[in-house]
C-alpha cells in the first residue's frame, strides 16, 4: 500500500477528531461495489465510512487540481451515479473544498471520483505490488505480442473474443484496419463491441464513427476494447453521445481485462460473458 496516500488520510482523519466541525447530512448516490471500494479502503486505513468519503470528494478535487483540470474532465469521473441512496454528514470543509472547484452540486460524482482513484492507488496498486514481478509479466508480454501483430491478426483476435461473448461479428474489414465489431442482444439489451487493436492510442476521429455506429445500431450498451485511448477520449465520448437515451458503454484495455482490474470488474456487471474470455487461447488459434 502506497504509506504516501495512506499517511495523508488518516492525519487528515485525526484533525478532524480532534477539531470538530459543523456537519451537514447529505445523500450519497453510490453502487453496491463503490460501496464495496470504500468498506475496504477504510478497513485498511482504520477509517470510518462516513471520514472516507468525506476524504474522497476532497481528494478528487486535491488530484484534479495537482493536474490543472477540472474534475469532472478526470478519467475517473463518473457517466452516471448509484442507485443506493446513502445519508452521510459531510463536513463545512469539504463544502468549501467543492464549492471552490465549482463541485458542490456534483458531491456524489466527486466522492466516486475519489473512490475511484484513492481504491486505485491503495489496494489495486497493493495487489499489484504483492504479486512477484514475473507474475506481471506474462501479461505485458501478450499485449507487446497482440500490439505487433498485423492487422489482419489483430481483426481476427477480435472476431474470436466477440464470439466468446456471444455476439455475431458485423461487416468484415480489410487492409490496414484493426478493428471489428460485434452486435446481439444479451439480457436483453442491444451489445455493440469493438475490438481496435492499433498501436496508436485511440483518439477523436474515433469517437465520431462509434457514436455513428451506437445510434445506427440503437445501442443500449457498448464495450470498446483497446491497447490504449488518448487522454481525453472518455470525455469527448462522454459529450458526443450524451443526446442517446438510456445509453451506456465501458471503455476497456488489454491491461484491464488481463489483470481484471476494477474498471474490467464493473464491465463484467454488465456483460458477464467478459469474464470468460480467453486471450491467450484466442492468439494462439490466430
Amino acid at each position: 500500500m502506497s504509506d504516501t496516500y495512506a499517511d495523508q488520510l488518516v492525519t487528515e482523519a485525526m484533525q478532524q477528531a480532534n477539531k470538530p466541525e459543523r456537519l451537514q447530512d447529505a445523500v450519497i448516490k453510490l453502487t453496491q461495489s463503490q460501496i464495496a471500494q470504500v468498506d475496504k479502503i477504510g478497513a485498511a486505513l482504520g477509517l470510518a465510512f462516513g471520514v472516507m468519503l468525506n476524504s474522497a470528494a476532497k481528494y478528487a478535487v486535491f488530484y484534479a487540481q495537482g493536474r490543472m483540470v477540472p474534475v469532472n474532465q478526470l478519467n475517473e469521473y463518473p457517466e452516471k451515479v448509484g442507485t443506493d441512496s446513502i445519508k452521510e454528514k459531510i463536513t463545512v470543509e469539504t463544502w468549501f473544498k467543492l464549492k471552490q472547484a465549482g463541485m458542490k452540486e456534483y458531491l456524489s460524482e466527486c466522492i466516486i471520483t475519489g473512490i475511484q482513484l484513492l481504491y486505485k492507488q491503495l489496494i489495486a496498486t497493493d495487489k499489484n505490488n504483492s504479486k512477484d514481478s514475473k507474475d506481471s509479466e506474462p501479461a505485458q508480454a501478450l499485449i507487446d505480442t497482440i500490439s505487433n501483430k498485423t492487422p489482419r491478426l489483430k481483426r481476427e483476435l477480435g472476431k474470436n473474443w466477440i464470439i466468446q461473448i456471444g455476439l455475431e461479428v458485423k461487416g468484415n474489414q480489410a487492409g490496414s484496419s484493426c478493428s471489428i465489431d460485434g452486435t446481439g442482444f444479451l439480457n436483453g439489451k442491444r451489445i455493440f463491441f469493438q475490438s481496435n487493436l492499433r498501436k496508436r492510442p485511440l483518439d477523436k476521429p474515433i469517437i465520431k464513427s462509434l457514436s455513428h455506429q451506437f445510434k445506427q445500431n440503437q445501442t443500449d450498451l457498448a464495450i470498446i476494447l483497446a491497447i490504449s485511448y488518448a487522454k481525453q477520449f472518455d470525455l469527448q465520448l462522454k459529450q458526443e453521445t450524451q443526446d442517446i437515451d438510456n445509453f451506456k458503454y465501458h471503455l476497456l484495455t488489454l491491461d484491464n481485462c488481463l489483470n481484471q482490474t476494477a474498471i474490467f470488474q464493473e464491465a463484467v456487471k454488465d456483460v458477464t460473458a467478459l469474464a470468460n474470455l480467453n486471450m491467450e487461447g484466442c492468439l494462439e488459434k490466430c
